[in-house]
């Protein structure tokens, strides 16, 4: 990576990664512009080395601290179960004895 060869890194990264460069790889990624092979990297990233991380890929452009288009997105919470005053408000018919 000193001399810029970010591809033949990333290359080296996918064959077979080295125990902790794992944010190494994460940022050769970025910087060969291959956000899915970032994004997976990051996950192996310690979580005390990824906001530095975030901010280098910002800087190049990749903004792996949002989600992808098409990701899936965080589950909703449950509703809350309806009140009687609700379910008569909404169907007055429900509420006659």
């Amino acid at each position: 990576m000193a001399q810029q060869r970010y591809a033949d890194a990333v290359a080296l990264c996918a064959k077979q990664m080295a125990p902790g460069a794992a944010a190494a790889c994460t940022l050769a990624a970025c910087h060969a512009r291959l956000e899915a092979k970032a994004r997976s990297w990051l996950q192996q990233v310690p979580a005390s080395e990824r906001t530095r991380l975030l901010g280098q890929c910002r800087s190049l452009g990749i903004d792996l601290a949002t989600p992808r288009a098409g990701a899936s997105a965080p589950p909703r919470p449950p509703k809350k179960p309806e009140t009687a005053e609700e379910k008569c408000e909404r169907d007055p018919m429900a509420c006659q004895y």
